[in-house]
Parts: structure tokens; sequence; C-alpha cells
């Protein structure tokens, strides 16, 4: 059987707000973690433009080349 979906439905729209708050600590360890995780999606997308800026130099090297032999 289950809960009917109007029922969850309105379980979900009217809950209270949580009861527990968070100690400063708790607040510092999340923010912490939140710049962790977008510190580490910076670099990321540093290294792979650092990779794709040098596959591109060796593409363009390699071209370059294979037109002198021609």
């Amino acid at each position: 059987m289950g809960i009917p979906s109007e029922m969850r439905d309105f379980w979900a729209n009217h809950r209270a707000p949580p009861l527990l708050i968070p100690s400063p600590l708790e607040e510092r360890k999340v923010l912490n973690a939140r710049q962790c995780t977008q510190a580490s999606i910076a670099s990321y997308f540093i290294t792979a433009d650092k990779t794709i800026l040098e596959c591109a130099r060796r593409n363009s090297q390699f071209e370059e080349a294979l037109r002198r032999q021609s």
C-alpha cells in the first residue's frame, strides 16, 4: 500500500522548520567543505584548460612538421 499521494504532498509542503540548530563549529565545517569543493572544481577546470592547450600546441607543431615534409 503506502501513503496516498495527496497526504504525502500535504506533509511535504507543510513541514515545520528543522528543530536542530547547527553550532558555530558545524556551520564552519559546512562552509569549509563548500569552499574546498569550489576550490577542487576550480583546480579541475584549470588542469583541463592546461591539458587542452598543451594538446593543441602539440597538434599544431605536428601539423607544421607535416607541412614542411611535403
